[in-house]
Parts: C-alpha cells; sequence; structure tokens
C-alpha cells in the first residue's frame, strides 16, 4: 500500500497529464478516507528515505485523521499514536517546517480527544514538557514553542470532530494550566533571537486569548513578558506579533463584554496606552506618505514627507488595529471626556483619514459605539430606577437632569472630533472622475463604498446634533451660490456630494420647522438640473424621497406651504432621463404616500407624472410611482384621470 500511496503523491506532484493528476487526486482523497491511511502514512514519515513530498503529504493525512476519524481508534493504539507523534516531532524538530506544523496539528488535536488525566503527568502541558526535557535543545525549544501556539488555538476548533462537551473540557483543561504555559514562555525569552522572541508573543497572545482575563497568574503586569511585547512593537522582525500580543493584553485589563476597566490592571492599562499612544508620529509618517501617494504624489520623495521608519502597509495596519482596539476596550473611560482621553480620539481620526480602505474602515465600529453612547444614554436613564431613594420622582427627576447635564457636556467636548469626522467622511463621498464612464459593476461598488461612509457620517451628525450637522453639509451649497453670482462655474459635483451627505443623515430626528431643511428642500428646483449630469438629479430625487414624511409633518403643522407644487416639476424633468428616472419614481411613490393629502393644488402635475411613469415602462418604482399618483389623483381629482388611465394604474 504504501508504494501505492507514493506512486500516487507523485503522479499529482509530478505528471504533466491533467487527467493523471485527476485521476491521482481522486485515489488519494478516498485511501485519506480509509482506515489504513493511519498505518501507512505513520510508516512514511517514520522511513528515513522519504521525500519531503511524501513526508509532508502523510503528515497531513495524520492530521485530519486524528481530527475527523479519531473513533477509528482501537483505545490500545491512542498510547502508540502518541508516541509515534512525539517521535516524529524530534524526528522533524530540525528540518521541514511544515511538516511539524502538521504534526503538532495532530498533537494538539489529539489531545482535544483526549482527557488530560489520559496523560500520566496530569495533561498535555506537562506531559510535552517532560518527554522534551533531555532532549537536543534546538529541537525542543521549536517544537515547544509551535505546540505553545497551536494548543490554544485549537482549544476551540470546529476541525476537531469531538462532542460539545469534549471540547469545553479541552478548553477549561488548557486554561488551568495557562501559568505552566506562560512560565515555559519566559524561560524561552532567554534565547537569543528575534525569531524566537516573535514565536514566544505569537503564543502569549493566543494564551491570553484563551483566557478571555481569568485564570492568570498573579503579577502578570510585572512580567517579562508583557515587557517583551512592548519591546516587541520596535522592531521590525517581532512587531506582528507583539502587535497580537498586546491586543490581548489590552483586552485583559477591561471586561471584554462591558469594557468596565479591571481595577487591578489599572497600572498595566496605563502602561500599555502610553506605549501604543507612542506609536502615533511614526504613524502619522507613514498616513502622510499614503496621502501624498493616493493623490499621485510620490510620497517617498515628497519635501514634507521624510519617513524615517519606511513601514510597509501591514505594519501600518498593525499600528492602526493597536489605536483602534485601545479606543475600543477603554471606551468607558474615552467617555468621562477629560483631556488625557483626546489621544486616542485623535489618533482615530488618523486612521479614518488614511486612504486604505483596510485600515480607515478599522475606526468604523468606535465611531459608533461613541456616538450611540453620546445620544442615547440620557433615554435608557430616563427608565432606570433611582440610585437615591428608590421609588422617589424628585429623585429620579434630578438624576436624570443630572444625566442630562453630564451628556451635555460630553457632547460637547467630543464635538470638534466629530466635527472633524464629518469632513474627513464628506470628503471621501465626492464622486470620483468617470464616474459617469463606470461599468455598472463599477457604479455598484461604488455606491457600497459611499454606503458604508454615510453610515459614519449619521453617527458624526448624531453626535454633533441635527442643526450642526445640517450647517456643516450645506456649507458647500452656500460656497456654490456665492460662486455662481461671482460668475464662477458650477461645480455640480460639490453640489451633489453635499445632498447626498444631507440626504444620508434624514433619519435623525429633525425639528417640524428646520429652516435649514426647509430652505434646502426650497431651493431644489433653483438647482440646473437640466444643464448638468443626470446624478445630480438623481440625488435631487433622493433627498425629496428621504424627507417625505418629514414634509409631511412640516406642512401639518403650518410650514413648507407650496413646496410640494414647486418640487413636483422637478420630478418631471427627472423622470424624463434614464439614469435618473428610477429615483425620480421613488420620490413620486414616497411623496404620494406621505403627503397625498397635501396635494390638492397638484392635480395636474400629478396627471403628468402619471402619464410619464407609465411612459417608463414596467420598470417596478416606475409603476408604484404610478400606482401612488393615480391613488392620490383619484379622489382628489376625480374625472381627470381617464378609465384606461385608472385601469393601467391598478394593473402597475
Amino acid at each position: 500500500m504504501a508504494e501505492q500511496v507514493v506512486a500516487a503523491i507523485n503522479a499529482l506532484y509530478r505528471s504533466d497529464d491533467s487527467k493523471v493528476r485527476h485521476e491521482a487526486d481522486r485515489w488519494l482523497d478516498g485511501w485519506q478516507s480509509s482506515s489504513e491511511a493511519w498505518s501507512v502514512a505513520n510508516a512514511i514519515l517514520h522511513n528515513p528515505s522519504s521525500d519531503p513530498e511524501y513526508t509532508y503529504f502523510c503528515a497531513q493525512t495524520l492530521k485530519t485523521k486524528v481530527q475527523r476519524d479519531y473513533e477509528e481508534l482501537p483505545l490500545d493504539s491512542v498510547p502508540q499514536l502518541r508516541d509515534s507523534l512525539l517521535a516524529l516531532l524530534i524526528k522533524f524538530g530540525k528540518g521541514q517546517p511544515a511538516v511539524r506544523t502538521q504534526l503538532c496539528l495532530a498533537m494538539a488535536a489529539l489531545a482535544a480527544h483526549l482527557p488530560a488525566a489520559q496523560w500520566e503527568e496530569g495533561g498535555v502541558l506537562r506531559w510535552l514538557m517532560e518527554r522534551f526535557n533531555g532532549q537536543d535543545a534546538d529541537i525542543a525549544m521549536s517544537c515547544m514553542l509551535e505546540l505553545l501556539t497551536v494548543l490554544p488555538q485549537e482549544a476551540d476548533s470546529r476541525k476537531i470532530s469531538c462532542r460539545p462537551e469534549r471540547r469545553a473540557a479541552f478548553a477549561a483543561e488548557l486554561r488551568a494550566v495557562i501559568p505552566d504555559a506562560l512560565n515555559l514562555l519566559t524561560s524561552c525569552l532567554s534565547q537569543p533571537g528575534e525569531t524566537v522572541r516573535g514565536q514566544v508573543l505569537e503564543s502569549l497572545g493566543c494564551w491570553l486569548k484563551l483566557s478571555g482575563g481569568a485564570a492568570l497568574p498573579a503579577g502578570l503586569q510585572n512580567s517579562p513578558l508583557v515587557g517583551a511585547a512592548l519591546e516587541g512593537l520596535e522592531k521590525d522582525g517581532t512587531f506582528h506579533s507583539a502587535v497580537d500580543a498586546v491586543v490581548e493584553l489590552i483586552w485583559i485589563t477591561v471586561d471584554p463584554q462591558t469594557c468596565v476597566p479591571n481595577t487591578n490592571m489599572t497600572s498595566l492599562a496605563q502602561h500599555l496606552v502610553m506605549k501604543v499612544m507612542a506609536l502615533r508620529p511614526r504613524f502619522s509618517l507613514a498616513l502622510r506618505k499614503a496621502i501624498a501617494e493616493s493623490e499621485g504624489r510620490d510620497g517617498g520623495h515628497e519635501p514634507d514627507v521624510d519617513d524615517e521608519f519606511d513601514d510597509d502597509e501591514e505594519a501600518v495596519k498593525g499600528m492602526a488595529r493597536l489605536f483602534c482596539e485601545v479606543a475600543e476596550a477603554y471606551i468607558q473611560l474615552v467617555l468621562s471626556a477629560q483631556p488625557d482621553v483626546l489621544a486616542p480620539v485623535e489618533a482615530l481620526l488618523d486612521v479614518t483619514a488614511h486612504p486604505e480602505q483596510d485600515i480607515y474602515s478599522m475606526s468604523f465600529s468606535f465611531w459608533h459605539k461613541l456616538s450611540r453612547q453620546l445620544t442615547i444614554g440620557v433615554i435608557e436613564l430616563q427608565s432606570q430606577p433611582s440610585l437615591t431613594v428608590p421609588g422617589s420622582p424628585i429623585a429620579n427627576n434630578q438624576a436624570v437632569n443630572s444625566t442630562a447635564a453630564e451628556q451635555a457636556r460630553r457632547r460637547e467636548f467630543f464635538r470638534p472630533a466629530f466635527e472633524k469626522l464629518i469632513s474627513l467622511v464628506r470628503g471621501r463621498m465626492r464622486l470620483p472622475q468617470g464616474f459617469q464612464r463606470m461599468r455598472s459593476s463599477e457604479k455598484a461598488d461604488w455606491r457600497r463604498y459611499r454606503h458604508a461612509w454615510s453610515d459614519v457620517l449619521l453617527d458624526a451628525a448624531a453626535a454633533v446634533g441635527e442643526q450642526r450637522a445640517l450647517q456643516l453639509l450645506l456649507q458647500p451649497l452656500a460656497d456654490l451660490s456665492q460662486a455662481s453670482s461671482q460668475g464662477k462655474e458650477f461645480d455640480w459635483k460639490a453640489a451633489e456630494l453635499a445632498l447626498h451627505c444631507v440626504r444620508s443623515i434624514s433619519s435623525l430626528n429633525f425639528n417640524v420647522n428646520e429652516p435649514q431643511l426647509e430652505n434646502l428642500l426650497g431651493a431644489l428646483p433653483t438647482l440646473p438640473l437640466q444643464s448638468q449630469p443626470p446624478q445630480l438629479s438623481y440625488t435631487a430625487a433622493l433627498v425629496m424621497s428621504s424627507f417625505a414624511e418629514w414634509m409631511d409633518r412640516s406642512i401639518q403643522a403650518g410650514h413648507c406651504v407650496g413646496l410640494i407644487q414647486r418640487l413636483l416639476p422637478v420630478l418631471l424633468t427627472a423622470l424624463g432621463n434614464n439614469a435618473s428616472a428610477a429615483a425620480a419614481a421613488v420620490a413620486v411613490r414616497d411623496l404620494c404616500d406621505s403627503c397625498g393629502k397635501h396635494m390638492g393644488p397638484c392635480l395636474n402635475d400629478l396627471s403628468t407624472l402619471y402619464q410619464k411613469t407609465l411612459e417608463a415602462g414596467a420598470a417596478t418604482k416606475a409603476a408604484q410611482a404610478a400606482a401612488a399618483a393615480a391613488a392620490v389623483a383619484g379622489p382628489l381629482g376625480g374625472p381627470i384621470l381617464t378609465a384606461a388611465q385608472r385601469s393601467a394604474a391598478g394593473a402597475a
């Protein structure tokens, strides 16, 4: 059988015939599922003359068998398998790291199946420590460091086919030996070389993540491992492993569910924040370089960009990740709104300003959480019982008033940061050059990109307040109006961007007498829509759609008089262009649904809108708009629609 396996592996990796490779792959797949694979793979691995291709394939096979076919083994074969895996680890400890990794995963999978009591020394970690004691130091070091990494990683692996209760027991067994694992990692720090230190830090991060902040030894904050992790941020060879370790250190200093700080870890948290924030100058240089390159300039040769660190994109991602983890983990401290919490917030603004999606998108979660905390805290507290005299309405009112004042103070404290965020977000959502020439798939990708930024804009607008957000977002339109009055060319993309931004925050609770909104909607008919690309009409129509319900409430309150009559001709124009017809149809439908009772003076326009939407064909949005217009005009206008038109609208 071993000869057949070797021949099939040769055919799979070396044959030039695709049919032969396919047949070899099919045969090997069937062999891996057979019970013979245990002994054959083991024999090939122990054979000193086996080629690397054979040993890697068989190590992978053995790992897969332990993971998913463990129950095939007779109970008396399990100790033999364990001893064989150990012997193979020692054999491959100095060479073929890919084979060693597969064997370590197989040993971890065996530990997941085999309870700690059956490991003689009381658990897999102590058993391994005892067996590697006395082996060649380099072999023992390489094997133990990799095993110390994969064991906690595999604690919750769904690739291992074991029962849920056994998987939970395996994780608990590993948590019980976390102090031993950390002691072993500490002893490894004495070995020279960044490679070993990087492996130690990678393993440290895995054990800390497994701990969930519990079962950690006392005095961890003073451990050499913490110092090694922080020092690792300063060296290229250990930076990425150090980032993972520091992230896990950050999260053990707070409750991972509530982000409430652990008072026993205060000094560690302060030290971590200080070291992470010390990376800001380094990130700022990389940011300036990235912005220069995104603008078509050579960031490495810009006179004002001298990047002494020359970090690659992965290193920049690591720094951005650290800033985001600090801000999110310590959000309860950030919410204290004291001057010393500005550093993480400003670091997050830098992350948001980065042109790469993989980097700037890391910050979105923090902005959402901070905005929510600043805007819904008072509402939630109003439903809570009194913290002074239970059942006392006076005490409740005092608590709410005090909390409301504190919430207002916090919002004012963070207002400059959120206003800067609004400016950053607005700059990202301007239509790119050549948008009209993009393919449909490219436009769809762009709209998804813009939608993600719109969510961030909504969070920022909620934090600064509706009126201030409108003021900031409408300022470009005021600037355009002034420029046009001076005879300058109309920047339709700036106008479209402003309209889109206002539409993005339409879900906020605007007052029915908000003059900025009324002025904006009233100004839409004055825009040069017919002489500009249809995207401007498209966005203008969606603005009308988004604020249809607000217009209904405002008209009922005595505002926005005659506004609908001025808006319907804009939609008539938009319906005449294929590029804007869909948005115009949506606006017609929503205006008719929300403001139908106010449309008595608009019957002629409604009849024309009805005809236009029918002419648009069987498009769903146009059909819905025609039906909505007919539903409004019917009861208001009587015979203004013919029987044929009513029939068509009903069919739509």
